[in-house]
């Protein structure tokens, strides 16, 4: 968007931008497939975020859940996104501009911040960009050597995920837990390519599957955290 205002604004306080949007998804986007004939590009150069910021939101998403404060189900068993906030429970956007699907959580997290931000439109406040905040903090944190988030988790500050209790409960250490967990994930991913192959339809409704390398980087990101702490404890002295 070109604009000859002297000064920048976000686009949230630009009426004449959010209103036909905030209008048309209300009208129905969010009960059909509102994506269809509307992009020119990629998810990942899309969403109303740089590429670093976008990078560390993916990132924070798979920290979120190693820590213990993000799920990426219902407690129906369905897709449905929450992130804990200082304690408090915040319920992302349902669906984004795709219907959703077990394989897409990461696709939701990035398509749901577009309609988190018709929401701040419609409620005049910024709370339900909040989550995305604190995602987007937490994967900037991940490869700091001080005050690391998941190097402090490894050495047993904060809670953990259910997705470890099976692997802590048997033994394992955390280091070793969640290891085994970001192999999970990773495997989880490395199906994505083989399953849409061949399929263009098929792979432009999947919408993580846009952002597979960011997915992998953050990964890669996180077991890097999660080796710092063992490399840091194994040198002399």
């Amino acid at each position: 968007m070109m604009t000859l205002l002297q000064h920048a604004y976000h686009m949230l306080e630009v009426s004449s931008v959010m209103s036909p949007l905030s209008k048309q998804w209300s009208r129905g986007g969010a009960a059909r497939d509102f994506w269809q004939y509307r992009r020119a590009r990629p998810l990942s150069e899309s969403i109303p975020l740089g590429p670093e910021a976008r990078k560390a939101l993916v990132t924070g998403w798979f920290t979120a859940r190693l820590l213990g404060t993000a799920t990426a189900t219902d407690d129906q068993g369905h897709i449905g996104l929450t992130v804990h906030v200082d304690g408090k429970p915040h319920t992302l956007p349902k669906r984004g501009v795709r219907p959703p699907s077990r394989m897409d959580p990461v696709g939701l997290l990035l398509e749901g911040l577009a309609v988190a931000m018709v929401g701040c439109f419609e409620k005049k406040n910024l709370d339900d960009l909040l989550p995305y905040g604190r995602l987007i903090e937490l994967g900037s944190e991940v490869d700091k050597e001080q005050d690391n988030p998941v190097v402090a988790w490894v050495r047993g500050a904060g809670g953990q995920a259910a997705d470890l209790a099976k692997d802590l409960s048997g033994g394992a250490s955390r280091r070793e837990a969640a290891t085994g967990l970001i192999k999970r994930w990773r495997a989880a991913a490395d199906q994505m390519p083989d399953k849409m192959s061949g399929d263009i339809a098929d792979a432009q409704s999947h919408s993580t599957y846009e952002v597979y390398a960011d997915l992998l980087e953050a990964l890669d990101r996180i077991q890097a955290a999660v080796n710092r702490d063992d490399d840091e404890e194994t040198i002399p002295g």
